[in-house]
């Protein structure tokens, strides 16, 4: 029925389906944009979005209407009404800075002659002995590849690695962790990398240089330009190239 809490569950969904989402969540919100076909398209006022109370008649739509009110006030659900009922979502935090990190690196790269993507061959650490096939262990995997392209082939320039974790300058290393450290040292040796870079997330309590941490250079003979960099980024804030 065209009902203010119809308005608000259609509202909501036009702002999915709007929004920059996953083509999965695009898809989605417009299947089910087909189902509200006799409720007006309108953005309801705030007066009439904090109208729309929970009764025993509509206990069950609680959670979507609270996350509805959320998504058109633009805020994050902890961010809502205290005591507010929403749909909890969980995420690895680490694939979500990776995610962000690879989109970022595309937008700045593009109509350039690098490119990203992950490296082609995955390579290993270690090889068991006595194993005669498939006897390589310890998988080394780069979260990003950045490759320049040139006309012999594409040339590894970089790879990146996204931690979310948090820095402290208080610590040894600034907080970086041996092991950390250890995983950019294999993944420069073993995919003959000149740089590797670690990426943190930035916050305000650190006191580092544009981002900058530290930055590091291989003692092996013959490794000695290779290096491994040190940065954070800042992810409340727009990136520059």
């Amino acid at each position: 029925a065209d009902n203010p809490v119809s308005r608000l569950l259609k509202a909501a969904l036009l702002t999915c389906r709007n929004q920059s989402l996953s083509e999965e969540a695009r898809v989605k919100s417009k299947q089910l944009l087909g189902l509200f076909d006799d409720v007006i398209d309108c953005r309801p006022s705030k007066e009439a979005i904090r109208a729309v109370q929970v009764d025993r008649t509509i206990i069950r739509y609680e959670y979507l209407l609270n996350l509805a009110k959320s998504l058109l006030a633009n805020v994050s659900p902890w961010q809502a009404e205290s005591g507010s009922a929403v749909y909890s979502l969980m995420f690895d935090m680490n694939k979500v800075f990776e995610a962000f990190i690879a989109a970022e690196f595309r937008k700045a790269l593009n109509s350039s002659d690098y490119q990203i993507a992950a490296p082609a061959r995955k390579k290993y650490l270690v090889k068991r002995e006595g194993v005669a096939e498939f006897g390589q262990r310890f998988r080394l995997e780069p979260d990003i590849g950045i490759f320049r392209l040139r006309a012999d082939g594409k040339k590894t320039a970089c790879l990146v690695d996204a931690k979310w974790k948090r820095l402290d300058h208080n610590k040894n290393h600034g907080g970086v962790s041996q092991e950390d450290m250890y995983q950019m040292y294999a993944y420069g040796k073993r995919y003959d990398s000149p740089v590797v870079i670690l990426l943190y997330p930035h916050h305000p309590k650190l006191r580092t240089d544009q981002g900058k941490v530290a930055q590091y250079r291989h003692l092996d003979d013959g490794d000695q330009n290779k290096i491994i960099s040190v940065h954070t980024v800042d992810i409340r804030q727009t990136l520059g190239d």
